[in-house]
C-alpha cells in the first residue's frame, strides 16, 4: 500500500500523460507521413501506442513507489512468551 500526497500523484500523472500524448502524436505523424499501406501503418501506430502506454504506466508506478519510500511505517514487535 502506497501513501503519497495527492498533489504528488496529480503531478506525476499530469507529466506522464502529457509525455504519452506528445510521443503518441509525434509517432503517429511520422508513420502517416511515410508511404505505407493502411494496414501496416495502423499496426505500427497500434504497436507504438501500446509500447508508450506500458512504459508510461511502469514509470508512474516507479515514481509513486519512489515517493512512497520516505513514508514511515510503524510496526510493534512483541517478544513471544515462552512457557
Amino acid at each position: 500500500m502506497y501513501t503519497v500526497d495527492e498533489k504528488i500523484v496529480k503531478s506525476i500523472l499530469n507529466k506522464k500523460f502529457n509525455s504519452f500524448v506528445g510521443m503518441s502524436c509525434e509517432t503517429t505523424e511520422k508513420i502517416l507521413n511515410e508511404d505505407l499501406d493502411k494496414k501496416i501503418a495502423c499496426k505500427l501506430i497500434k504497436d507504438a501506442l501500446k509500447k508508450y502506454a506500458y512504459t508510461a504506466m511502469r514509470d508512474i508506478e516507479g515514481q509513486i513507489s519512489a515517493f512512497s519510500n520516505g513514508v514511515n511505517i510503524n510496526i510493534n514487535l512483541k517478544k513471544p512468551v515462552s512457557k
